[in-house]
């Protein structure tokens, strides 16, 4: 396994230091460790984030984008889910859907 400075992986995601897909090593490294913090706080985020990450992992990507730019987490999402509810192919039609519901359950839409 490889081995990763004493940094988080979402600090070490924004500075392009790591591969999202490398999520899994540090989730990893979480179990195999005796850790006293929770995994979202190992991995660096946010409760809202590991959330929603949990629930829709391919959003991780949004999730950095929104550290990287400093804008709040619903803002990105929000403009990733008006992006694909105008493009939605069949495909896309679950994942708008579950993006709709999280932004309804944390009251950033009606």
């Amino acid at each position: 396994m490889s081995s990763y400075p004493a940094d988080t992986f979402l600090n070490l995601a924004v500075r392009g230091e790591v591969l999202l897909e490398e999520i899994d090593e540090f989730i990893d490294q979480w179990h195999e460790g005796q850790n006293s913090e929770s995994i979202s706080a190992f991995l660096g985020m946010t409760p809202e984030e590991y959330a929603l990450w949990a629930t829709e992992p391919d959003m991780l990507p949004y999730i950095v984008r929104a550290r990287h730019e400093g804008k709040a987490l619903p803002n990105v999402v929000n403009d990733n889910f008006k992006a694909l509810r105008i493009a939605a192919r069949a495909s896309d039609a679950s994942k708008v859907a579950r993006l709709g519901r999280w932004l309804k359950q944390n009251g950033y839409i009606d």
